[in-house]
């Protein structure tokens, strides 16, 4: 799990003020598409429920893959099997609040906070307004899409299996690397790599030192070598200051091998072979 905190959470007493009122029922829940892999900070409060406290929730192919407590009240839910494996996925809290519209509840409020996709900020749900302690709050914040993780390929080029661009010949190895193609979005291009008519998206994950071979396809400080038994145009290992990535230590001389993603097809399981992956990136893989 990466070591962050959960983030700004409002008090509970804020929003068991917001849950016990009768204010306006929103109907109508909102669709969201679920991603293949998120995080999400919860603060769960009102009623008389087991799911009390302020959880860091990590969410990998539909299901919860990580919990971290952010409080005392979470720890004991944590701790407990049973009442871990009921801490919600973002999906299944809109499923709850589905399945309390569908049985007429009182009270059934998504907030999404001005998210255009459906996500939401905010749920509260109260099934009888006559009655104390049946209400449920769901505060959703610090919420960050991983599937945009490092280990994502970062070129603009397509990665299919159709009519690719080629590398210069091997006999002419090493080559010098060019300057990328001009690009509107500085965000996505900064870290492009031009070798021969190949662009490569470099990307922040660690190429274990095994796999690199001596095989230069181009050399110098920042030299891109073939990774064993991956085709060079799917993936390479750019070798780079370390700390232009969050994602590792600090190398002694200042340099490490990261992955840069070509356009040919990349099996999913070749980054879990030769990645040097965090705990996060290993989550976000499925490795």
């Amino acid at each position: 799990m990466v070591g962050r905190s959960l983030g700004p959470v409002v008090a509970v007493a804020i929003l068991s003020a917001a849950c016990g009122a009768t204010g306006t029922t929103a109907r109508d829940v909102p669709e969201w598409s679920e991603p293949a892999a998120y995080e999400y900070a919860l603060e769960s409060s009102c009623g008389e429920r087991n799911l009390i406290g302020s959880f860091l929730i990590t969410v990998v192919d539909g299901e919860v893959a990580d919990v971290v407590a952010g409080d005392e009240r979470a720890d004991v839910v944590v701790g407990e099997p049973e009442l871990r494996a009921a801490v919600p996925t973002l999906a299944e809290l809109l499923d709850e609040a589905r399945a309390a519209e569908a049985s007429g509840a009182d009270v059934v409020s998504v907030d999404t906070n001005g998210e255009g996709d459906g996500r939401p900020g905010l749920i509260e749900i109260d099934h009888d307004t006559d009655t104390t302690d049946d209400e449920a709050c769901y505060l959703i914040t610090a919420y960050e899409d991983l599937t945009g993780s490092p280990t994502e390929p970062a070129s603009t080029q397509p990665r299919s299996s159709g009519e690719l661009p080629q590398l210069p010949p091997r006999d002419s190895w090493p080559v010098v690397v060019g300057d990328p193609p001009p690009c509107d979005d500085d965000g996505a291009c900064a870290d492009e790599i031009l070798i021969g008519d190949v662009v490569y998206g470099r990307g922040c994950t660690r190429v274990r030192d095994e796999f690199v071979t001596d095989e230069a396809l181009t050399d110098g400080r920042d030299a891109v070598h073939v990774i064993d038994g991956v085709d060079p145009l799917a993936l390479v290992a750019q070798r780079g200051p370390a700390q232009s990535c969050d994602e590792f230590e600090e190398t002694p001389d200042g340099l490490a091998w990261h992955m840069a993603f070509g356009p040919a097809e990349l099996p999913e399981s070749v980054v879990c072979r030769v990645g040097d992956l965090t705990e996060r990136q290993v989550r976000a893989n499925g490795c």
